[in-house]
């Protein structure tokens, strides 16, 4: 795995300026070194985006209805179709908007984490000093 993706990234760094602004890297690449090799990872990762968008649809959904009834039924289909109407702003700019959000709210719950160890040490501290060695 590591092997793979150290290549990916030296084709990446050999074409710089090839690939700047392009929105799939790796397609290009592989475009650039044959047009069949770019149709058939194309599939792959259209195959790819599908399995994600499914899994994590699915489970979005089950978090907030019931999942093996009607109602679940009825709301994948409402949250599909907002997702594929999300699917129109454009990769470039909803990866662009999602991941430094998510980036953000990692930061968020490790703050919370840390804050939340500190006042576990701090209440077990209070309560028996002996523990808090611990």
């Amino acid at each position: 795995m590591g092997i793979l993706l150290f290549l990916i990234n030296m084709g990446m760094m050999s074409d710089l300026k090839g690939i700047e602004g392009s929105g799939m890297p790796t397609l290009h690449l592989a475009n650039q070194i044959s047009p069949w090799l770019g149709f058939i990872l194309s599939i792959i990762l259209l195959g790819m985006i599908y399995n994600t968008a499914v899994g994590m649809l699915y489970a979005f959904t089950a978090r907030l209805v019931p999942a093996e009834t009607k109602r679940f039924k009825l709301s994948v289909i409402i949250v599909g179709i907002l997702a594929f109407l999300a699917s129109f702003v454009g990769f470039i700019k909803l990866v662009g908007t999602v991941y430094p959000i998510t980036g953000y709210l990692g930061f968020v719950i490790i703050a919370a984490l840390i804050i939340s160890w500190v006042r576990s040490k701090m209440k077990k501290e209070a309560v028996n000093p002996e523990l808090a060695k611990f």
